[in-house]
């Protein structure tokens, strides 16, 4: 607790509006699989599909609204554009009859996600100290995979109590958006900067700025994009405990369990990053991922089918704070929007291949094969990475 009071308010309000949005978000999409697996038809390459494109409507927005932040130095403008879309997103499920309905609707939310995330991520890089960093985006990433938890547990226990009425959880997910929005506006500051340096330094995309960013980053990149292709969409993973034997009713737990995962490990290893090499917990969360995909592609029992699902929500929480932690110790402040906009369109294009690719080879040849190649890029990831650290200089940053 005495490391969690030290950190900005900011970030502490910035996470409870994470945590809010999420039990709101994961209500939903802790049932969209199923929803559209038995009562729209949908195949798995369908489901993967129309995940993986609106996933990467979302990382392509990222980049868009980093590069505005910066411009305008407004963060929490632009993160009120994204939180008042992914709100007005919600009711449009209750109306989602067809696959191409569900995929508007999930536009839009995905939309309103991919404008909050860049801003948001720069401003806690604004408001935190390098020493602090590390814990900042895991406690973050903490309260918002709280919030999925809590949100997949809800939306079970109504699936329960209603007979499986998905209407029902649809609607009562509106209401904690409402409530992520309001303090949003009551409850976020901006820190005041030097406009006139921003001003003379106002950035545009061109080669010299990317330039600016500087060979580690490009590098980051480089690795998170080869990684991003082993992480499919989750929607498959529903799809994995159902055929292993979890009822419809209970498919929801998925969610939870990955996001027990994702809650367990973030807030500790993301402190532990900022006291020891962020690169030594990056491989940690590569070796969460192999043993991910390893249990849900090579054992049927639906218990160690849920291990894996919680390796998968670990190294989630895991990989992604420290890719995060990694850009915003390298990039300068005044570019951190951008830096994080780019990380995220990179993310989303793989991410959209990745999905396709699995949904594909799942159609065609199970989901051993999609869990092996998964497997396969994981390991590669772990040792390029192991291979950069033993050549790498220490950084006097």
């Amino acid at each position: 607790m005495k490391n969690i009071r030290a950190l900005p308010a900011t970030v502490i309000v910035l996470a409870v509006i994470g945590l809010l949005i999420n039990v709101s978000t994961t209500m939903i999409y802790s049932q969209l699989a199923m929803y559209m697996k038995h009562k729209l038809g949908a195949s798995a390459l369908q489901a993967a599909t129309v995940d993986g494109i609106v996933e990467s409507i979302s990382h392509l927005t990222r980049i868009a609204s980093g590069i505005i932040s910066d411009m305008l130095h407004n963060r929490k403008g632009i993160l009120a554009v994204g939180y008042v879309l992914a709100l007005i997103a919600k009711p449009l499920y209750l109306f989602s009859s067809t696959i191409l309905l569900i995929f508007l609707a999930q536009s839009l939310d995905r939309l309103g996600n991919g404008t909050i995330a860049s801003p948001r991520d720069a401003l806690i890089g604004d408001v935190t100290q390098k020493p602090m960093r590390g814990a900042s985006y895991g406690f973050l990433k903490s309260l918002k995979t709280a919030g999925s938890m809590m949100g997949a547990f809800l939306a079970m226990v109504i699936m329960v109590m209603t007979a499986d009425n998905f209407m029902m959880v649809f609607s009562i997910a509106i209401i904690p958006a409402v409530v992520a929005v309001i303090m949003l506006f009551l409850g976020v500051k901006e820190p005041r900067v030097h406009r006139g340096n921003l001003e003379r330094r106002g950035f545009r995309i061109n080669k010299e700025n990317l330039r600016r960013l500087g060979k580690p980053f490009w590098g980051i990149i480089a690795i998170s994009g080869f990684f991003e292709l082993s992480h499919f969409s989750e929607a498959l993973l529903s799809w994995r405990a159902n055929e292993a034997g979890l009822p419809q009713s209970y498919v929801a737990a998925v969610m939870v369990i990955m996001n027990v995962g994702q809650f367990l490990v973030a807030y500790p290893l993301g402190m532990m990053s900022d006291k020891f090499s962020r690169k030594l917990f990056l491989l940690i969360g590569f070796i969460f991922m192999v043993l991910a995909t390893f249990l849900m592609g090579h054992f049927s029992n639906i218990y160690i089918v849920m291990l894996g699902v919680f390796f998968w929500g670990a190294q989630m929480s895991t990989t992604q704070s420290i890719f995060l932690a990694l850009i915003s110790d390298e990039v300068d402040k005044d570019v951190r929007g951008t830096a994080f906009g780019i990380f995220y369109f990179v993310s989303g294009i793989c991410y959209l291949i990745a999905s396709q690719m699995a949904g594909f080879l799942w159609d065609r040849a199970g989901y051993k094969v999609t869990f092996s190649t998964s497997t396969g890029i994981a390991l590669c990831s772990f040792f390029i990475v192991l291979i950069f650290m033993n050549k790498a200089k220490p950084s006097t940053k």
